[in-house]
């Protein structure tokens, strides 16, 4: 009876470790999104600032880095609004309109 107590330890142990595993995975998957999405927006920003885009065209580069960051963020479209349209449209009204 003490080995078969010992083993569902060790399933039960088992159990614990998988669900710790995937939740250590599932952090590292969601750190390696977010450095995603600050690569894309440091792209977009830069491409904003340094490159001489008409005005439809700097929002065509906003709505594509806005599609790139829900595919890896679906529910986080408010944040994004909140927090990054300002950031590029300040970027863009800081330059002369081409």
């Amino acid at each position: 009876m003490l080995k078969s107590e010992e083993r569902d330890r060790k399933i039960e142990s088992g159990r614990l470790y998988l669900k710790e595993d995937n939740y250590r995975q599932g952090l590292f998957n969601e750190e390696e999104r977010i450095q995603r999405v600050r690569f894309i927006v440091d792209s977009a920003s830069d491409r904003l600032q340094y490159s001489d885009l008409a005005w439809d065209e700097a929002r065509q580069v906003v709505e594509e880095t806005k599609r790139l960051v829900l595919e890896l963020f679906p529910d986080k479209e408010g944040l994004f609004d909140l927090i990054y349209r300002p950031r590029f449209y300040r970027i863009i009204e800081s330059k002369p309109i081409v």
